[in-house]
């Protein structure tokens, strides 16, 4: 399962409206055979869209590793098509398999409900011990009430 959080974009280029200086930006996720074109997410004439977006696609590495993101801006030629006005590629499987696992890092209070839910596979206590064991540092150990690190 891949969750994508897609949340604003800043100074979008409007080549094919010069002259309003303003676009019609929507996005287009793919990750392997499906594409959502979601033009929901519709924001009109901003160069500087809040979409606050979240995805939840379903996937196979390596079958499909390459996630793209991409915005499009809605009927913005002559003939009334849409147009591509960027995109970024990522490979999920060189994330995944990285060393520094996909994380920005633990927070310091761990959830279980709520918008700041913890969300990895793992719980912090698995990607600490993780992390001493492949740095061959000590594990720690936890006290009694499973709070504490010691």
């Amino acid at each position: 399962s891949v969750r994508v959080y897609c949340l604003q974009a800043m100074y979008l280029a409007t080549p094919s409206r010069v002259k309003e200086k303003t676009c019609d930006p929507y996005l287009s996720i793919t990750l392997g055979p499906k594409n959502i074109a979601d033009t929901t997410s519709l924001m009109r004439k901003t160069r500087h869209p809040r979409f606050c977006k979240i995805y939840n696609l379903e996937t196979l590495i390596p079958n499909h590793p390459e996630l793209q993101v991409a915005i499009i801006d809605f009927e913005s030629t002559e003939e009334g098509r849409d147009a591509l006005i960027g995109q970024t590629k990522l490979d999920l499987e060189d994330r995944f398999l990285s060393i520094k696992r996909p994380i920005c890092g633990l927070t310091e209070r761990y959830m279980i409900s709520g918008p700041h839910k913890w969300r990895d596979f793992m719980l912090p206590t698995q990607i600490l011990d993780e992390f001493c064991t492949a740095n061959c540092i000590p594990l720690p150990s936890y006290a009694s009430d499973g709070t504490n690190c010691v």
